[in-house]
């Protein structure tokens, strides 16, 4: 077992000393007192980082939650990724939501393949908040670009293959939660 300790400098203020492989959120546990809601992403030197990744050098940390800005896009992705989730729950696999574009402090979405009404979607937020309440994880996983691509093909989602098309990186990062993976511009919480 490795017992090297890693520096770690929050904020510019403080430095405390950590195992190497400690994970962001480990260390996060450390600092909450700092802050009004759920830590849900960090900055180490200047990059982004999900709260899973591990540090494994000296290092500057700063972490967010959604009272900032950019912990409320982390924040609003999440959600977003949890409305699929609560939505393919409630009206079965083979509905779709398209997530369209933001409205003032919302999303436009539109669901495809099922008939939607007020109690369907209070059903669905219900379905949300059981998936919050149940902590379910968010899972980043590095794959094939051209995978990906094919597995969104096979999903009839042509949004997404379009997206996927323009960008050059070889691997991606999609996101599971249950069953289902997607690809996201940005973290998950």
């Amino acid at each position: 077992m490795n017992d090297k300790m890693i520096k770690v400098t929050y904020n510019n203020l403080e430095v405390k000393e950590f195992k190497e492989g400690t994970t962001l959120r480990e260390i996060s546990e450390s600092f909450k007192q700092n802050y009004a809601y759920d830590i849900l992403v960090a900055k180490v030197d200047n990059d982004i980082t999900d709260l899973s990744d591990e540090i494994n050098k000296k290092c500057n940390v700063e972490f967010y939650d959604r009272s900032s800005r950019i912990g409320n896009s982390i924040y609003f992705a999440s959600a977003n990724f949890m409305m699929i989730l609560a939505v393919r729950n409630v009206l079965g696999p083979d509905a779709r939501v398209i997530i369209e574009h933001s409205l003032d402090k919302g999303v436009y979405c539109v669901i495809e393949n099922a008939i939607i009404n007020k109690s369907i979607l209070k059903k669905v937020e219900d379905e949300m908040h059981k998936i919050r309440e149940a902590d379910y994880i968010f899972t980043k996983m590095s794959v094939s670009r051209l995978d990906a691509i094919k597995y969104f093909k096979k999903r009839k989602q042509i949004d997404k293959v379009n997206v996927l098309r323009y960008i050059s990186n070889t691997y991606i990062n999609l996101y599971r939660i249950n069953d289902i993976y997607d690809y996201f511009h940005s973290k998950m919480a």
